[in-house]
């Protein structure tokens, strides 16, 4: 669910998550704390993604939908697939903003479907808005949500190598013992073509070595979720 926040004044906008309620939010303040806020809400189960976009040139850091390709279909897909929790934020009146909430990946079998429900609150307070969330997801499911988890700099530490490969690849990060962790490794297009169950080793350092020989030379995605982070970027095989 893309939203472009322009909430009263629109380069006026800060945006930010609450994991606890599964939402991403967009607020407008004034000097006295009075205010307008917007939210989207993940209401089925999956992976809670929050990109948050500042629509400025150069993208304050973010992905830049102002540069030479656009909102490109790559940049979509990182905003549907990776987490950026906030935006507006390095003025104090905040910028103008967008903001993805996201789920995913499925794989949805030919002639299958899936159901993906978002909730939608405009409330003149936080308070409000995380009560109005409260209540959507109570009616929807017949209870709260459980939390997704806060977003820490710990998502940022996992890498491969060597890129661009040959199919030989080393895939390190930070996995706490006992810890599940999934890799997978995707078309552009978001296809999954090889996806691999990890587990914490500290004795080795959480490095593991991954064989994708014998896939086509091409640019491709690469991710790693588990309980506490998730993280996509691109993969380059060589013949």
């Amino acid at each position: 669910m893309y939203t472009d926040w322009d909430i009263v004044i629109a380069n006026r906008n800060k945006a930010f998550y609450m994991p606890e309620r599964l939402m991403g939010y967009c607020q407008y303040t004034i000097a006295s704390g009075a205010g307008l806020f917007g939210g989207v809400q993940l209401l089925t189960p999956g992976f809670f993604y929050t990109y948050s976009l500042d629509l400025v040139g150069g993208g304050n850091g973010g992905v830049d939908i102002f540069d030479v390709g656009g909102f490109s279909s790559e940049d979509k897909f990182t905003s549907m697939s990776t987490n950026r929790p906030s935006a507006g934020t390095n003025s104090t009146n905040g910028n103008d903003v967008a903001q993805v909430v996201a789920t995913g990946p499925f794989d949805v079998l030919a002639g299958d479907s899936i159901k993906v429900a978002f909730a939608i609150h405009m409330h003149e307070s936080l308070d409000s808005l995380a009560a109005s969330a409260d209540s959507a997801y109570l009616r929807y499911n017949g209870q709260l949500p459980v939390s997704a988890p806060e977003l820490t700099e710990g998502q940022n530490n996992w890498r491969v190598f060597p890129n661009p490969s040959q199919g030989l690849l080393t895939l390190q990060g930070q996995v706490a013992a006992g810890e599940k962790v999934e890799f997978r490794l995707m078309t552009l297009e978001g296809r999954t073509v090889r996806a691999l169950q990890l587990s914490g080793q500290p004795q080795n350092a959480n490095q593991f070595e991954l064989n994708l020989e014998g896939l086509p030379a091409g640019i491709y995605l690469w991710q790693v979720s588990g309980n506490t982070m998730v993280k996509t970027d691109r993969l380059v095989l060589l013949d």
